[in-house]
């Protein structure tokens, strides 16, 4: 059961990660071209999102960690 858990957590990581490249190329575009005040806050909320739930993963891994070594 564990290690179905390490495993949707790694895959969950890398979709993750994935978002955030993605994000990161489109707010690059729509710096080149213009874009409504909509779409750019759309997606610098997602981008956002997509970051705080990273933190709270690492920080959740961390907590995991340190109950599993005591």
């Amino acid at each position: 059961m564990y290690h179905t858990y390490l495993l949707f957590s790694q895959l969950f990581s890398v979709f993750l990660m994935l978002l955030q490249s993605i994000l990161k190329k489109l707010r690059n575009v729509h710096k080149i071209s213009s874009t409504t005040f909509i779409t750019q806050n759309f997606y610098f909320r997602l981008d956002d999102l997509v970051r705080r739930i990273v933190i709270l993963r690492n920080e959740q891994d961390h907590l995991s960690w340190d109950k599993k070594a005591s």
